[in-house]
């Protein structure tokens, strides 16, 4: 049976930012920081931290910044596993240009399946990390 997503790739991207932001130094996300991150006004920000906070996968305090809940956390590290897998894939087997890499995987990330993903990895010989040298494989603590 195929597992149906709840979320919209926004919000996987907005989650998958937060993320990001959280395995550089910082613990807590601004406004600011998400929208120069995504590329989209602080209204819009404002609005998906709410939504987000409302499905308890982000913890939001307005004016000062977002953090990711456990469960935010279990899907960013799951997004991010697609796309730092997705990247090796389009680099390693398809030729694409690492510069591509990431733009193309960005675009699939959120329409491909974990099994699908688990093929890949496996056909990349379960490889643990991505172009970048960040880890990839699901049992690590991404992130941490």
């Amino acid at each position: 049976m195929v597992q149906k997503r709840t979320l919209t790739a926004a919000e996987e991207e907005y989650i998958e930012a937060i993320h990001a932001s959280e395995e550089g130094a910082n613990r807590v996300t601004t406004t600011g920081d998400l929208a120069r991150r995504l590329g989209v006004q602080d209204a819009s920000v404002s609005e998906m931290l709410k939504k987000l906070s409302e499905k308890g996968l982000v913890l939001h305090t307005p004016y000062h910044g977002a953090a990711l809940t456990d469960a935010g956390r279990k899907i960013a590290v799951t997004v991010t596993r697609r796309h730092r897998t997705l990247e090796r894939y389009l680099v390693d087997i398809c030729g694409v240009d690492p510069r591509a890499s990431h733009k193309r995987a960005c675009e699939l990330e959120h329409f491909i399946s974990d099994k699908a993903i688990d093929n890949l990895a496996a056909q990349l010989g379960n490889q643990s990390t991505c172009l970048g040298g960040r880890h990839t494989r699901r049992t690590n603590k991404i992130g941490h």
